[in-house]
């Protein structure tokens, strides 16, 4: 397959993912702690504002936390969960995916917000995990009140961390709502991004600096890897249109444009990332395509030579033992899901492709729990960028459901 000829505009589409999957930080709340050194001491800081009392702190070290509590409280709470944010980033209340304006709606609601930085960036789903759950105690100490409902939203990263708590601890929750969720778990995730570093390599060798384990440090991301991976694209665009069918490669894309864009993006986290991952595994191998035979996703649209050559040619990589422990505790979804759960996905989504949904759905149906999952998806190109009304309707919807569980529950 040849894909359409890429234009000239391309390069200026990718230069703007120098911030990859829209995940720039909205400025707009002066009240948002900045870094670790914001707010210090054993008590809250207390804003009273129109409408709402807001409670800032730090707790488990650096992990700085916020409460906002409306006037016409309802008693129910929204513990927030974020995504992932480059591990050299300071420490902060999160503000990209448009949470402050998704905060402030659902205060204006009646609900109270709980949320936090983690003690660590990066792929922090363990300590993710660890400082969410902590919120709820910690709301009851600052605000001298215990919800009467406890409901879980989360972004990208974030939906795996949520789905951790519902699995592990359901009894502590009322239901969950993810928005463009990585819920298909941490090894999904890092094949994705490593199957298309590795076919990109193949495809156009020497291109890129180091391998898809081995990122050089201190490289300038413009320079060294979106300028040359759309040079190399418009040089070529067939070895694109190659990676784009194979199966294990589903890149995201309606155009030729979203196509380079879903390319940049999964490379552009390989190297943002792959340091910090790591050291989280001690510098062991944290993919694997070691037994992968790579195949074309719909039968018969890539020559069968093509696709020897690239079973042969491909870098191999194998997964550690000890990485997979790793994964399995922090962490491997395993359908367990006993609460309402509405997720929401774009069925385009660069940065967390949509078949995480369908491999959690997988999992939760094999569990028995399907009854328990609603997914819903949006005919749109992005990753995070649902808007205030659309988490406000499906928490409202997500109410609905955990609703009509308990009425079941009740005639049974």
């Amino acid at each position: 397959m040849k894909p359409e000829r890429i234009s000239t505009t391309m390069v200026t589409v990718a230069l703007l993912l120098v911030a990859l999957g829209g995940c720039a930080d909205d400025e707009s709340n002066p009240l948002t702690p900045t870094s670790a050194d914001a707010v210090r001491g054993d008590k809250a800081t207390v804003i009273i504002e129109d409408g709402y009392t807001r409670y800032d702190g730090v707790t488990g070290g650096d992990n700085l936390y916020a409460f906002l509590v409306p006037d016409d409280w309802n008693g129910e709470l929204v513990l927030y969960a974020h995504g992932f944010i480059d591990s050299e980033e300071p420490l902060a209340l999160p503000t990209n995916d448009n949470v402050v304006a998704i905060r402030d709606r659902v205060v204006d609601m009646g609900f109270a917000w709980a949320y936090c930085s983690y003690r660590e960036n990066g792929l922090a789903v363990k300590d993710g995990a660890w400082a969410t759950r902590q919120l709820q105690n910690l709301f009851v100490a600052v605000v001298k009140s215990e919800p009467t409902y406890t409901w879980l939203m989360a972004h990208s990263l974030g939906g795996l961390i949520g789905v951790e708590l519902v699995e592990t601890h359901p009894n502590e929750y009322d239901g969950i709502l993810t928005m463009g969720g990585m819920i298909g778990g941490t090894r999904a995730q890092l094949d994705y991004v490593g199957h298309v570093r590795i076919l990109f390599d193949f495809f156009y060798p020497g291109v890129l600096p180091g391998t898809v384990i081995d990122v050089p440090e201190g490289l300038d991301l413009t320079q060294d890897v979106i300028y040359p991976v759309v040079g190399a694209v418009q040089a070529d665009p067939t070895g694109l249109g190659a990676l784009s069918l194979i199966r294990e490669t589903p890149l995201p894309y309606r155009s030729a444009e979203e196509l380079v864009e879903s390319l940049v993006t999964a490379i552009g986290f390989d190297f943002r990332g792959i340091h910090d991952v790591l050291e989280r595994t001690e510098d062991r191998c944290p993919i694997d395509n070691f037994d992968t035979e790579y195949a074309a996703a719909i039968p018969g649209t890539l020559p069968p030579e093509v696709l020897a050559m690239v079973n042969a040619g491909a870098q191999r990589y194998s997964r550690s033992r000890p990485t997979e422990n790793l994964f399995d505790r922090h962490y491997e979804p395993s359908g367990e899901l006993t609460v309402p759960m509405i997720t929401l996905h774009n069925r385009y989504d660069p940065v967390v492709p949509a078949f995480h949904e369908t491999l959690y759905a997988t999992r939760v149906a094999d569990a028995g729990n399907a009854a328990n999952l609603v997914q819903v998806f949006t005919e749109r190109y992005g990753h995070t960028d649902f808007s205030a009304d659309e988490a406000a309707a499906a928490l409202l919807d997500l109410r609905d459901m955990a609703a009509a569980d308990q009425k079941m529950a009740l005639a049974d």
